[in-house]
């Protein structure tokens, strides 16, 4: 029997999305682990060489810049990424990705309808699944989901069946919590 969800997807949750993404995504761990350590470095061997050849106050500014650096740095990183993603829905249309969803699930396929038509997908095409507290996010490339909000669903017990259901959809039995 088909399971149809429908739900409206918002900018918001696409930010979420993309803020997710970044959250587990090794290249971009990578990249944030060597840009909150390396600039503190850089300023600190900064702050060593003005206290050799200028005033030491200085110092203690570019010290505490380097400092507010580490402390800061993760919450700037992913408000900016807010902000990127917002920019570029800004930038055209974006009918098929913001709006009315319709999510149905059949014994041999998963169809989503938006404003743009409707994709079918059939046979283990779920490259993973990640959820979190408020989003299953249904991977079906390294960086796109299928993004449903998770107060689509009218019960626990039907988000529950349809986790049961899609798992014959995943092509490797990935599902990772954050």
């Amino acid at each position: 029997m088909p399971m149809t969800i429908e739900y409206e997807l918002t900018e918001s949750d696409i930010e979420e999305f993309n803020v997710q993404h970044h959250r587990l995504s090794a290249s971009s761990k990578k990249r944030r682990l060597v840009t909150k350590w390396v600039i503190p470095l850089f300023y600190a061997i900064i702050g060593v060489y003005f206290v050799k050849n200028y005033k030491f106050i200085w110092s203690v500014v570019i010290f505490v810049v380097a400092i507010m650096w580490l402390a800061f740095y993760e919450r700037y990183y992913y408000i900016r990424i807010r902000k990127n993603t917002h920019k570029l829905l800004l930038e055209g249309s974006n009918a098929g990705m913001l709006g009315k969803q319709s999510l149905i699930l059949t014994e041999e396929s998963i169809k989503i309808r938006d404003a743009n038509g409707e994709s079918e997908y059939k046979g283990p095409f779920i490259k993973r699944i990640v959820k979190n507290s408020k989003y299953l996010y249904l991977y079906i490339s390294s960086i796109m989901a299928v993004i449903i909000p998770k107060n689509a669903f009218s019960s626990e017990a039907e988000l529950e069946e349809f986790k049961e259901r899609i798992k014959k959809f995943v092509v490797a039995g990935k599902i990772t919590n954050s």
